[in-house]
């Protein structure tokens, strides 16, 4: 995942439980853990700001192996990301690992980045889910999009009606590109 993660304007990549800051030259890469506590070793991640006060947090997910299990947590940026203790909440806990995808934005229009989650065909339980953000990343609200399976999704405004909505296709199996139109309700006057 590339994102500016120290706010510098250049872009740094999260892999796993650490991000590498991107110093402008092609042997400067320095490792810097932002995912206290995640030892799982597949993992797909998002950024976004959760919390709402400016710094980019890191969301990850567990992404194989079917039949384990693991959890779906975000790690809130401290002020200085390279040196500051990065603080996990927990989505939830336990999720089968198998979520091959994750992402991030604002589903019901509250102006919170809500996180958006797809677990892969062989699962128990093939799943698409919004998890809404309730304030601060401090609770979640899940809402299932469909009881399918779906693959390194991308998040979009495929109708042009501001919301985001969701498209992707199988790993195996399929040749088919589903798309989700967003049709939850614009919530109105809520704020952070």
């Amino acid at each position: 995942m590339l994102a500016d993660i120290d706010r510098d304007r250049d872009l740094d990549i999260v892999i796993g439980r650490y991000w590498l800051e991107n110093s402008g030259k092609a042997n400067g890469w320095a490792r810097h853990e932002c995912g206290p506590g995640w030892d799982y070793p597949h993992t797909f991640a998002a950024v976004a700001d959760l919390s709402g006060d400016g710094r980019p947090d890191v969301v990850l997910s567990p992404a194989e192996k079917a039949g384990t299990s693991c959890r779906i947590s975000w790690f809130e940026a401290p002020r200085n990301p390279k040196a500051g203790k990065w603080i996990e909440h927990i989505v939830e806990d336990p999720v089968e690992a198998v979520h091959h995808y994750i992402g991030a934005a604002d589903f019901d229009g509250d102006r919170r980045i809500d996180i958006a989650t797809a677990r892969m065909q062989q699962g128990k339980s093939p799943e698409i889910a919004v998890y809404l953000n309730g304030g601060a990343g401090k609770s979640w609200a899940k809402h299932v999009v469909a009881p399918r399976s779906s693959h390194s999704m991308r998040i979009l405004d495929f109708d042009g009606d501001g919301r985001p909505d969701l498209y992707g296709a199988d790993w195996s199996g399929s040749r088919v590109v589903e798309l989700w139109r967003n049709a939850i309700a614009p919530v109105s006057g809520r704020r952070r």
